[in-house]
Parts: C-alpha cells; structure tokens; sequence
C-alpha cells in the first residue's frame, strides 16, 4: 500500500503540484469531517444561528483565534448580502451530518469536502484550534483557492479530526524533497526508499 502512495504522490508532484486555480467567488467550508465538526456545534449553542452568525461565533470563540482566516474583510463581504441569501436564512442546524460552503455570492452549498484531504500539499497551510464548548478544530487555508467547481472556490476548511482522522497525503517534507531532486532523481529516491520499507523484494 505505501509503494503505491508513494508512486502516486511523485507522478501528482512531477505532473500537478499546485491546487487547481480558483474559480468564481470564493467561500469558507464548514466541514462535518471524521470529527463531525457541524453535528458537535448544533448542541453547542450553534445550531439555531444562521451561517453569518456560526462564523462571527467561531470567530469569537476560537483559541487560537481564526480571525487572520476568517477575517473581517470575508465577514464584511458577507454581511452585505441580501438579508433573503443562505446565509442568513439557513440555520446550522439544517446542514446536520454535512458540511457547508459559505461563499461570498451570499449563497450556502451542502459539501463533502474535508480539510484533512489537503494537509501537507503545497500551498496549504494549516491552524489547529479549540471551540469553546465544542473541542478541538483545524482550519486548512488553501492558496490558491481550491476550485470546487466552475462557480465556487474554496480558501479554507474547518472541520474536526476526531479520534479517527482521515488519512491525509505524505508530510509536505517529502513533496519538497522530490521537487527538488527532478524526475530522474525522484524516480531514485523513491527506489531507495522502498528498498528500505520492503527489503529486496520492493
């Protein structure tokens, strides 16, 4: 299994290494993750806000705080949404069980997506945080903006690793290690490594 994740992880860095470019507005994911972020803020106090007030609530409520995440230059995009937009119609509490993008085309999207995904690739960059009267939370910032489609992109995922996180890519060492050494170097640190983990059978 670790032979084929590291042969994945070297084609994707020779080929793509970059996150995909950001497309349209650009939005904030709330993540359920492996931690189900979302189904521990509902009870928490959080679950009747609408998402506008989830994120001024974060951001009162971290430590560390997110505020160089969620800045006050997002919120102040936000707030001049229509008061009819998904954000400040939609409470928390409806995305129970999921995760939701808060973009600033004022609309809110149920997603998947999960911050753990995107630990160690390059140009990812990631908080570990504590909610109060939630727990434990990390914030993965994304630059470029991850394209979650040809209209929303996301620069950063909140979500919970829990007790059981998802697996997440090699540590970015390894990407910097094989950037550096070409692909015909590449090809041989990689050989080396795996004689190493399988002996000569690799």
């Amino acid at each position: 299994m670790r032979h084929s994740v590291l042969i994945f992880l070297a084609a994707g860095l020779l080929g793509s290494a970059a996150l995909p470019a950001r497309a349209g507005t650009v939005g904030f994911v709330l993540g359920e993750g492996p931690g189900k972020l979302v189904d521990s803020m509902i009870p928490a106090g959080y679950g009747n806000d609408n998402l506008y007030e989830a994120l001024l609530q974060i951001v009162s409520d971290t430590n560390p705080p997110v505020s160089g995440v969620i800045t006050p230059a997002f919120l102040n995009t936000l707030r001049s949404c229509p008061e009819n937009s998904g954000i400040f119609t939609n409470p928390l509490s409806s995305y129970a069980g999921t995760g939701v993008l808060i973009n600033t085309d004022c609309t809110a999207l149920a997603t998947g997506l999960q911050g753990s995904g995107f630990n160690g690739l390059p140009g990812s960059t990631t908080l570990a945080t504590v909610i109060a009267g939630v727990g434990p939370a990390s914030v993965v910032s994304l630059s470029p903006a991850y394209a979650l489609d040809s209209t929303h992109s996301v620069f950063a995922i909140m979500d919970s690793p829990g007790s059981e996180p998802a697996a997440a890519p090699e540590p970015a060492s390894l990407w910097l290690t094989l950037a550096g050494l070409g692909t015909g170097g590449a090809a041989t640190w990689l050989r080396s490594r795996l004689r190493k983990s399988y002996g000569s059978a690799a």
